[in-house]
């Protein structure tokens, strides 16, 4: 069964896509199509662009300490979830 994904990940939280262009996602071992992913488009990047700034004005104020400590917990989750990155990739 395809799998459609049609929602980004920008600023916190999924939203829909502004464009409507579709891509295959093709399996290269098979040629088989498995899915469709959003295209994006300029809307799209221009507020993924505004969430960025918003989010870099509280890290770029954040001490050194603090940017560590959230590196460390990303690294940690990473981590905690090496076997099922491992399987999707």
């Amino acid at each position: 069964m395809a799998t459609r994904h049609e929602r980004f990940f920008i600023g916190g939280r999924w939203v829909k896509s502004m464009g409507s262009e579709l891509l295959e996602l093709v399996n290269p071992a098979s040629e088989e199509v498995y899915g469709s992913i959003s295209a994006g488009c300029e809307e799209d990047v221009q507020r993924a662009v505004e969430a960025a700034r918003g989010a870099f004005q509280g890290w770029s104020q954040s001490g050194v300490a603090e940017r560590i400590a959230v590196l460390e917990r990303i690294a940690e989750g990473l981590g905690a979830r090496r076997r099922e990155i491992a399987e999707v990739i």
